[in-house]
Formats: C-alpha cells, structure tokens, sequence
C-alpha cells in the first residue's frame, strides 16, 4: 500500500511541474510574432515577451487536462495492484514482514531425517539468506535428478567464509583430501518409478509441493508419503496425465 501512495504522489508531482513549467513567462525583450502555422499551438497570435507565457493564454495543456490525466493515472495504478497482486498474498504482506531468522540453538536429537555427513541447515541457507534452491540443485530444471552440490560448490563460499564452524571444517579437510561429501539421500522411490525434476520444475511445481517447507528445516526429512495415490491425486487435481507411462517406463 505505501508503494502505491509513492506512485500517486510522483504522478501529482511531475503533473505540479508540468502546471508550473507552462505558467513559467518568459525573460526576453518584448515583441510578438504572427500566427503561428504548427498543428501544436492554438490558432491566434503568440505573444512573446516580459511576463507572457511561452504557449499564450491556453497552451498545450491547462489545469483541467492534467488534473484528468493524473486521476487516470492514478486510477490505473490502483487498478493494477488490486489486480495484479496474487490473491493468496493479500492482508499477509504484514505478517510476511519480517524476515526468517534460523535457531542459532538447536536440540539436534529432537530433529526428524537422517544426519548427513555435513550438517548441512537448509533453513540457514534457503532460508535465512535466501539461496536459490538451484544453486546446489543445479540440474533440476534439466535433468530427472535435482544434483547435489559438489565439494567445490560448497567452497566457493566456505573458502572465506564458516572459519571456526567445525562443520565448515569438515568441507575444508574434504577438499583438501579431494574427497566427495558421501550425501544420505532422502526420497527414495522404488526402481519402477520415475519423477522427471525438470518437468515438474518447469511446470511451475514448487520445491514445497513435495519436499514441504524445506526452506525452514534444520535437517531435511522426508515430508510427503510419496506413495502412487498422493502423487495420482496431484495429478487430477491439475489435470495433468495419469498414463502409466508417464512415471514406470
């Protein structure tokens, strides 16, 4: 809503300008000029001079035309916010105000999923810093598989940064060695089935759909059963194929 009032009130203002800009006169010695032939100005006489304006009495635009274009305009804007602005963030844009901050402490015996080698915290990276989910999962869009990040992946930042983590240790003596970080993986499906990553990614399916609200998870664990029936009724829900062959081939 406060962006919305900035418009508004930058289009009232280069209205004020224009308004103040035509009614400037003009500081030059006095004389006057014939008719004018261009289409742009009124047909009469343009007096030029000491405290005459530019464009004579009318000019190109008086008050009324730009009072009227600066209520459009305005009208325009509203419009396009009410319009424009996904539904299911409206009345939020207060709650989703403040930022996410991940726990710095943390009952690690409490947590749901299998400890990885690294203790990785999606909810630091994606979600207090705002990662791209890509930037690790970098063949989702492409591939069947999302990838995992390599050990150079991870250094690219943890070179500099994580100094004193024994965790970001852990990435620094791997890299070192020139040994892989062995990651445990998480969704699981059986042989016979497929999940096309970059169908679903491509289709618009969020990360959330399947995986939960991974940006918000200290360990990542498995969130949704995975089983035919839950991924069935996802598909009629959007209706997208329920052919066999579009997961067993």
């Amino acid at each position: 809503m406060g962006r919305l009032f900035c418009r508004a009130f930058s289009l009232l203002y280069w209205a004020g300008c224009c308004e103040f800009v035509y009614n400037l006169p003009v500081v030059s010695p006095s004389y006057s000029v014939t008719q004018s032939s261009s289409p742009l100005f009124n047909d009469r006489e343009v007096k030029v001079g000491w405290g005459k304006g530019v464009l004579g009495e009318k000019g190109l635009m008086g008050r009324r035309t730009l009072l009227a274009i600066g209520l459009i305009a305005i009208t325009a804007v509203g419009a396009s916010v009410i319009v424009l602005r996904p539904q299911d963030t409206l009345g939020q844009e207060t709650a989703n105000s403040q930022p996410f901050v991940a726990p710095i402490d943390v009952d690690t015996n409490s947590l749901r999923g299998p400890r990885q080698p690294v203790f990785y915290r999606h909810d630091i990276h994606a979600g207090q810093y705002g990662m791209d989910c890509r930037y690790c999962h970098y063949t989702a869009e492409v591939s069947s598989e999302p990838g995992l990040p390599t050990i150079s992946t991870c250094m690219g930042c943890h070179t500099i940064i994580g100094s004193g983590n024994p965790e970001v240790q852990k990435l620094r003596d791997a890299s070192s060695e020139g040994q892989p970080i062995e990651w445990i993986r998480i969704h699981n499906l059986p042989d016979h089935v497929r999940f096309p990553h970059m169908l679903h990614v491509n289709a618009g399916v969020t990360c959330q759909t399947c995986h939960g609200e991974i940006q918000q998870m200290v360990q990542v664990y498995q969130f949704a059963p995975l089983r035919m029936g839950w991924c069935l009724d996802c598909h009629k829900e959007n209706d997208v194929t329920t052919d066999c062959l579009a997961c067993h081939y």
